[in-house]
């Protein structure tokens, strides 16, 4: 009979030790308040996290900013921590959650800049509203090639630092740029990819504003197209294209295959790129090519060459690395070492990616200019 009543107490220790074990439900909505640095006030989020056979989903609206969802990428409750990923952003959120699974403390990072962000949760009835999110913009027909109708082209203000172009809705627009920027950013190409160009082309900057023809939202070819007509006309620009053989980089896929997560929006829905600092770049709905070419545009001294066969599939991701004297012309050759320490480029890319630039020589695109002259005044 002792042995008996052991044995039921055992088991019984054991079952309420399970009890004790199991998982809190994360899922439900959640609401709470954080103010990032240098931030005025502070931002209201709602969280909404679901399952989708045995998968966590989560979307958290800023809801002082708009209607838009920030979806994230992966979610995972281990224990009592809860986490979830917005690749495109270099999001991370943390948290550990109550026992009672009612709140969560934890912290929300930004590249890598953290703020506090604590979580309450609510009957959906009870959460703060939601606005609904802008009206989709009409994209502008395929195959329409617009031309500017209206468009302005002047010398930047001398202190002007930043270097920018802002594609919008119905207006391109570009702050800061030289020629050789705006030839980049258009034909796709690096610098050694130019040549016969007057030294003021990488000196003299200029803001452009735009306003293109047709109805729509124009997509980056479009805009692209737009821009090569316009600084053929400006600039009086005469060249040919030629293909020379160089120094390339061949972007193509490590053995273990891509490891970005596809971008579930619209394919032709807006792109972003975008380096969050040192060492930080962040990718929206961006495919391999768009990736390569900013490569070349603005971090390698060399083409780089998309041959991953990808295509046309959309990607979200973050990639971090430690910049080193041969990226983004010499810029950061003094960054410090991050810590924890962060992988260099080459393999940041194969380990977070499931890609690799390859060096090596190979015929490339050059553009040979005859004719160049300065813009005249508007």
């Amino acid at each position: 009979m002792k042995r008996l009543l052991l044995w039921l107490c055992l088991v019984l220790a054991g079952t309420l030790g399970l009890q004790a074990q199991a998982p809190v439900d994360v899922t439900g909505t959640w609401q709470g308040t954080m103010q990032p640095q240098g931030a005025p006030r502070e931002m209201r989020i709602v969280m909404k996290v679901s399952k989708d056979d045995g998968v966590l989903k989560v979307a958290a609206y800023l809801v002082d900013q708009g209607g838009n969802a920030l979806n994230a990428n992966s979610a995972a409750l281990k224990g009592d921590t809860f986490t979830f990923e917005v690749a495109g952003m270099a999001a991370k959120y943390e948290a550990k959650v109550a026992a009672d699974g009612k709140s969560m403390t934890g912290t929300f990072s930004i590249a890598e800049r953290p703020t506090a962000l604590n979580l309450a949760k609510v009957n959906p009835e009870a959460a703060w509203e939601i606005p609904k999110p802008p009206p989709p913009i009409k994209p502008m027909a395929k195959d329409f090639d617009p031309t500017f109708e209206v468009a302005t082209v002047k010398p930047s203000n001398p202190g002007e630092q930043r270097i920018l172009f802002a594609p919008g809705r119905d207006r391109f627009r570009t702050i800061g740029t030289t020629l050789v920027d705006m030839l980049k950013f258009v034909y796709q190409l690096q610098d050694k990819q130019m040549t016969g160009l007057p030294s003021w082309a990488g000196e003299q900057k200029w803001d452009v504003d735009g306003k293109p023809d047709g109805e729509g939202r124009p997509s980056m070819d479009q805009w692209r197209s737009a821009m090569k007509k316009l600084l053929v006309e400006r600039f009086q620009m005469k060249f040919h294209e030629e293909d020379r053989e160089m120094p390339v980089y061949i972007l193509e896929l490590a053995k273990s295959g891509p490891k970005m997560s596809k971008n579930t929006g619209a394919p032709d829905g807006p792109s972003g790129m975008l380096f969050r600092g040192p060492g930080i770049f962040t990718a929206q709905n961006a495919t391999m090519f768009d990736f390569s070419t900013l490569l070349q545009s603005t971090l390698l001294d060399r083409p780089v060459l998309d041959k991953t066969g990808l295509g046309e599939a959309h990607y979200d991701f973050t990639l971090t690395w430690q910049p080193d004297a041969t990226q983004f012309g010499g810029r950061f050759a003094n960054a410090p070492v991050f810590d924890p320490p962060r992988p260099d480029l080459y393999t940041a890319l194969q380990e977070q990616l499931g890609v690799k630039a390859t060096p090596t020589k190979a015929p490339a695109k050059v553009m040979v200019f005859e004719k160049v002259e300065k813009p005249s005044e508007n």
